[in-house]
């Protein structure tokens, strides 16, 4: 499968340069460089779209789509997951511990499961979000980002953006965070898959 992959891009690839070089002349090499680098991504893009889940495939789809924060992004799909074990993600594709919105953009695809929390002063029943790969939960977070960039909050400090928009409601979860060393971490991860 990989070796067709290589030869529709390489032959999209010849393509565009050829057809690029005689519809625009005037493009120099570096732009031409650059369109094909584009053009690479957004297939490479397009299939880690349709591909299992592995760290690695996550590591570049988050570089791919130039993701900031992928380190901390990295270790948050870590923690909320359960090291990629738990069945919201194995079963429903969902990375982040992502509750299905009410109101923003989503690219939930119904609902995974509830479950009721009992606080001392209050009852929260959270419904978490179910996706139809392990991407779209990625798009999502993205989305949800994007939703409180809007509503004026920062992601620069991704730590103190979880605390502003309360993602991280438990006092101990930036810690937590913080704890997990990628580098190792990495190492032990490398054969986790599902699809």
């Amino acid at each position: 499968m990989k070796i067709i992959f290589v030869l529709k891009v390489s032959v999209i690839l010849l393509w565009l340069t050829y057809s690029t070089e005689a519809l625009c002349p005037k493009l120099t090499n570096k732009d031409i460089k650059s369109h094909t680098e584009n053009c690479m991504n957004i297939l490479r893009i397009s299939a880690l779209e349709q591909s299992e889940f592995s760290v690695e495939n996550l590591l570049e789809y988050l570089q791919l789509k130039e993701v900031k924060n992928r380190d901390i992004i990295v270790k948050q799909a870590i923690l909320e997951s359960g090291w990629f074990k738990s069945s919201l993600t194995t079963k429903y594709n969902n990375l982040f511990g992502m509750c299905k919105p009410r109101s923003r953009k989503t690219l939930a695809s119904g609902v995974a499961f509830r479950y009721t929390v009992e606080y001392p002063t209050d009852t929260i029943t959270y419904t978490y979000a179910k996706f139809e790969h392990w991407t779209d939960s990625v798009k999502d977070l993205l989305l949800l980002h994007e939703y409180y960039e809007n509503r004026g909050y920062s992601t620069i400090d991704y730590y103190t953006f979880l605390n502003d928009i309360g993602y991280a409601f438990e006092s101990h979860y930036i810690k937590a965070l913080k704890s997990i060393k990628l580098n190792k971490e990495l190492k032990r991860l490398n054969n986790v898959r599902f699809t």
